[in-house]
């Protein structure tokens, strides 16, 4: 039974444990063979206590930044806000055309036509339901908000007074 148990343990040894030390004898050779050749071989291009006295000149391109889409207000128009959907930000348009519903939901539409244009969204129960949007109709505004697309065309859900301001 003692022989048995002897060449169990000589077995487990010989198939996990001397593969192991081998494993680490090789990993640790290559970890001084790494950073012996980055030592060595790590020397500057330019001697440390010389000048660098090249008197080449630097090749250097001014590069314009990207054109904005933001107007003179900082707003987007509704030219260039469907590229915009998703940001937070304000958006300048003409009051083309402005409706109520019966259950008191508020558009100010950009065109009179409703089919392409930017809208600003006062739902029914918002706190800016108190806001006169036939005051508005041919007014500029500035409408502020989350940027978002619904059946195709870009709007803003304007549920603060605050949203909303003429220029």
């Amino acid at each position: 039974m003692k022989d048995n148990n002897n060449r169990s343990l000589w077995i487990i040894a010989s198939v996990i444990i001397i593969p192991l030390i081998i494993f680490l004898i090789i990993k640790n050779n290559d970890r001084r063979n790494t950073s012996a050749k980055n030592t060595s071989s790590s020397s500057p291009s330019t001697p440390i206590d010389m000048p660098n006295t090249s008197t080449q000149p630097t090749n250097t391109v001014a590069v314009a930044p990207p054109p904005s889409d933001k107007d003179s207000n900082g707003c987007y128009t509704p030219d260039n806000v469907r590229k915009h959907y998703g940001e937070t930000a304000c958006v300048d348009y003409n009051v083309g055309y402005v409706y109520e519903t019966r259950s008191g939901t508020k558009f100010l539409d950009q065109l009179s036509n409703y089919t392409s244009g930017f809208v600003g969204y006062i739902p029914y129960n918002s706190n800016a339901n108190n806001i006169n949007i036939n005051s508005l109709n041919g007014k500029n505004i500035k409408v502020s908000g989350y940027i978002q697309q619904y059946n195709g065309y870009p709007e803003i859900i304007i549920n603060n007074t605050s949203q909303v301001g003429l220029y």
